[in-house]
């Protein structure tokens, strides 16, 4: 009996982007799927913290206070309702606070406790750390550090030259 070597599948009867393309894509997508797990277990290890919880907290950094909401709509890790249990999480840690918002009294927005925002520099601090152990540039020398209360602060640290 024959062995049938499986044929590439067609799922773009339009085939708006070429085998070379989509190739490209899903090689995108498994370099991040494969730096977000050795992050998220090196934030695990270190501080108990998920990598879409430090996302929450890296978004709070860029403006503060924030409706769940609002925060949920710039995150690129988790949905809206992962956000609000992950928000809750960080409240229930004692990291946020809700305070009414007081524009419209149906809303909480979220902010850091002290302790919150020591906590979210510790972690800001080994998220960059990661950052910079994965990067290709592994001999790229840091001058300065961005403080985790900057804009931004949080994201890939862009290299010296």
């Amino acid at each position: 009996m024959p062995s049938k070597v499986p044929s590439r599948p067609n799922h773009t009867a339009a085939k708006l982007i070429t085998p070379e393309q989509e190739d490209a894509w899903f090689a995108l997508l498994s370099a991040h799927a494969s730096v977000t797990d050795r992050i998220d277990r090196e934030l695990r290890e270190q501080h108990r913290i998920s990598f879409s919880a430090t996302e929450i907290l890296c978004r709070l950094h860029d403006e503060e206070p924030q409706s769940v909401r609002s925060l949920a709509s710039q995150l690129v890790s988790v949905s809206p309702t992962r956000a609000s249990r992950l928000v809750q999480e960080l409240v229930d840690a004692g990291y946020l606070q809700r305070g009414a918002d007081q524009g419209d009294g149906r809303k909480s927005l979220i902010s850091f406790t002290s302790e919150g925002r020591r906590y979210s520099k510790k972690v800001a601090r080994t998220l960059e750390d990661a950052f910079f152990g994965i990067s290709s540039n592994r001999s790229t020398k840091r001058t300065s550090r961005r403080s985790c209360g900057s804009r931004r602060s949080c994201g890939p640290p862009k290299a010296q030259s």
